[in-house]
């Protein structure tokens, strides 16, 4: 259902279409009072980029504990790099995600003569964020996947919790993605879409599987 503009966001710096690119949260408690607050934005999709964010936060530390210990171990620089790179990409995605819904919105609050040109656009962008987070979100499983084999004992409590906050993260990502979906009249769009997010399940339950079954066998 397309939300009445009426409903809108307050705070933050943001209404509307102002919910731009530049909204920022001071601390982890403003957000979560936003979060909880009558408001629509923030909403599910910047909570599901902030529970990737620490999943990739929590995989970086895992890396530079390990490194730690034996730097000369090979590889976790770099996936220590890549964690930090989308763990960034994540942050950010919160943001857009306070955007795109924002411009939702707005648009629904319009007159009924501009409304349909302008939905369109605003859905498949508050699509396409949440989409990206289930996608970092799934490679940051994939970073989790690729360490736990060889991370020290002491931090596989740490890594199975970032492999359960990233799995949590590509789910509430294709959720709110899927959900956007059904208001959206491009077929093109919409198949392509469910093929990724059906993609994003399948490989993102595997690695899941994968990462368990060692964590069960080392711990």
């Amino acid at each position: 259902m397309i939300p009445d503009a009426r409903g809108g966001p307050t705070g933050l710096g943001v209404t509307g279409a102002g919910a731009s690119p530049g909204w920022a949260f001071e601390t982890i408690d403003a957000f979560l009072t936003e979060l909880a607050s009558g408001s629509p934005i923030p909403g599910g999709g910047a909570a599901a980029a902030l529970t990737g964010a620490l999943a990739a936060a929590l995989v970086g530390m895992v890396c530079r504990v390990a490194a730690g210990r034996d730097p000369s171990a090979p590889g976790r620089a770099e996936v220590a790099a890549a964690a930090d790179e989308l763990g960034r990409r994540l942050t950010a995605l919160m943001r857009e995600d306070v955007a795109a819904y924002g411009r939702v919105l707005e648009v629904g609050g319009l007159p009924a003569d501009g409304r349909a040109a302008a939905l369109g656009p605003a859905l498949v962008n508050a699509t396409d964020v949440p989409l990206e987070v289930g996608k970092c979100s799934g490679r940051v499983l994939a970073l989790c996947d690729a360490v736990v084999q060889r991370a020290p004992s002491r931090t596989l409590g740490d890594l199975g919790v970032a492999a359960s906050l990233a799995w949590a993260a590509l789910e509430a990502g294709s959720l709110t993605a899927r959900i956007n979906l059904r208001d959206i009249s491009d077929e093109r769009y919409v198949r392509a879409s469910l093929a990724e997010l059906n993609r994003l399940a399948v490989e993102g339950t595997a690695l899941r599987e994968r990462i368990s079954k060692v964590l069960a066998e080392r711990v």
